[in-house]
């Protein structure tokens, strides 16, 4: 566990949707032992807590949420409020949010957490951390329960922009054989790294930074999971459909409503077909199989 100082600052944002994860995994990085993620109205309320961070740390934090903003093309606005606190009690009390979370067969616990199986459920332990993906964020869990439906074991399972590991995680745990996990994170890499270790998957997911020209050029796979947002699934959709195996099926996660139509013209364009959808909210998933 993270030591906590007596002196310490409690960080609460107000945020677009689609803003949540990348602000998250900076308050992370810029240490955080954890975060709260509530909803709040149409958007989501984030609570972190720092210790002693720098006296520009509010100027710093607002600069990065405009960037943000006109980075993602989702508008505004947003909420910033700083308290000094003084109980520590308040900088761990995030640990009572991160509860079990089931997905099928899978179950996605922190390490902290008492979990009882149920017969033919799948544990997996992942704390929150450096890389964001513990199975909160809607589009996640789409892909935890696409896993949870089509992996068998012996099939091979690419995990691209594996974030914490988590989805290369579970197919390992369903018994998938090989798994292949890209980023072009390094902090992400060693992360999922770190957590495939704690899972007892050293030897049984492969985790590689890069992207698909990583690849070996007739490397095939029988399930991708790609979650993206709707810009990189457009750029990486070509490549990504010669590294689906005849019969395959892919998830395609973090597209917004108004972005689907320009994701299934590129599933479309590169020889695909849409067989499948989930929506949760404005996030969608699209899943994916070769056109007959």
């Amino acid at each position: 566990m993270t030591p906590i100082s007596s002196s310490w600052l409690e960080v609460t944002l107000t945020l677009p949707e689609p803003w949540a994860e990348a602000a998250g995994s900076a308050l992370l990085e810029w240490g955080a032992p954890g975060l709260i993620e509530e909803k709040a109205g149409k958007g989501i309320r984030l609570t972190a807590h720092l210790q002693d961070p720098p006296r520009t740390f509010g100027r710093r934090l607002r600069a990065y949420l405009t960037a943000l903003g006109e980075a993602s093309g989702v508008p505004g606005p947003f909420g910033v409020r700083l308290a000094r606190r003084t109980d520590p009690g308040w900088a761990t009390r995030w640990r009572t949010f991160h509860r079990p979370l089931r997905f099928g067969r899978l179950v996605v616990a922190p390490s902290w957490r008492k979990v009882t199986l149920a017969p033919g459920e799948v544990l997996i332990r992942l704390d929150p951390g450096m890389a964001f993906g513990t199975g909160q964020h809607p589009t996640t869990a789409s892909c935890l329960r696409a896993l949870a439906a089509w992996v068998r074991p012996g099939l091979p399972v690419l995990d691209l922009g594996t974030g914490s590991g988590l989805l290369a995680i579970a197919a390992g745990r369903l018994g998938a054989r090989p798994v292949l996990a890209l980023d072009t994170d390094p902090g992400a890499c060693a992360a999922a790294a770190a957590n495939s270790r704690r899972n007892g998957l050293a030897g049984a997911v492969q985790v590689c930074c890069g992207s698909l020209d990583a690849l070996r050029p007739r490397a095939t796979f029988a399930v991708i999971l790609a979650n993206l947002t709707a810009a990189a699934h457009l750029a990486l959709l070509p490549a990504q459909a010669a590294h689906l195996a005849p019969g395959g099926r892919a998830a395609l996660a973090g597209i917004l409503g108004e972005q689907e139509p320009d994701v299934r013209r590129a599933v479309r364009a590169a020889g695909l077909a849409v067989t499948g959808r989930h929506q949760a909210g404005e996030w969608v998933t699209l899943h994916v199989g070769r056109s007959s």
